[in-house]
């Protein structure tokens, strides 16, 4: 009974290593649609089409081996991911899969405020401390919940949709940029900035804003730069 239990395929360095690779992949996808957009390049649609689909697969396929239940959050995730997908093209069922992978999004974000925040034992000072990282993490999952909300109220023609979308990607950027301040590295800094910056500029795009032009492409270089560092990373196992 000394020896240790061992650990599964998907607990397996080599899953870990796949799934950084379809998660960043996913990522500077997205962010290249994004910029394709913007400038109304050609295979927009195609490659938007492409982007929002391999998240969704992520979603699918990254809590093999876990808890069933955990399964199933990142199953709506994925989901709601392809519920967007399906409203932005105009296909069938789309109503449905935005509302019931919405819902479980949403009570997953929610939930997530319980978990308790990692503190790291390195470095002091208030951004590395308990309090604030509870802070960032139950601000996140607030702003998850409302910006998911926004997106089934929008879905739906519902009122205050608009409100719910500039309120949730707002405060998301926002935790993006704040959670900066109690990460060490370059990656995760650049992470950080990046998201803050392309929600931003998303946000500003879809209610066809000033400025959108700019934020929207670099916030999409970011992102991918930072998932190119994310890529070389190795990870501790």
């Amino acid at each position: 009974m000394s020896e240790q239990e061992p650990l599964s395929y998907f607990q397996s360095k080599g899953w870990l290593n796949i799934l950084k690779y379809v998660e960043n992949l996913s990522i500077m996808l997205l962010a290249v649609s994004g910029i394709f957009i913007t400038f109304n390049w050609p295979f927009k649609t195609e490659l938007l089409i492409i982007a929002l689909s391999c998240p969704t697969y992520y979603c699918f396929f990254r809590n093999l081996g876990q808890k069933p239940i955990v399964q199933v959050w990142s199953i709506c995730w994925g989901i709601f991911l392809m519920g967007i997908l399906f409203k932005i093209m105009h296909w069938p069922l789309a109503h449905i899969l935005v509302l019931v992978g919405g819902f479980g999004a949403l009570i997953q974000s929610l939930l997530s405020i319980l978990t308790p925040a990692e503190v790291s034992e390195s470095t002091g000072g208030f951004f590395n401390s308990k309090t604030f990282k509870d802070i960032i993490k139950s601000t996140v999952g607030l702003s998850k919940a409302v910006l998911i909300m926004g997106v089934v109220f929008f879905s739906f023609r519902w009122s205050v949709a608009s409100k719910m979308l500039i309120v949730g990607s707002s405060s998301l950027a926002l935790t993006y940029l704040l959670g900066c301040l109690s990460t060490s590295t370059l990656g995760q800094k650049l992470h950080g900035i990046a998201w803050c910056i392309a929600l931003m500029g998303a946000l500003f795009a879809f209610f066809s804003w000033p400025f959108y032009g700019y934020l929207l492409p670099i916030g999409g270089v970011l992102l991918i730069l930072s998932s190119l560092l994310a890529v070389i990373t190795p990870i501790e196992k």
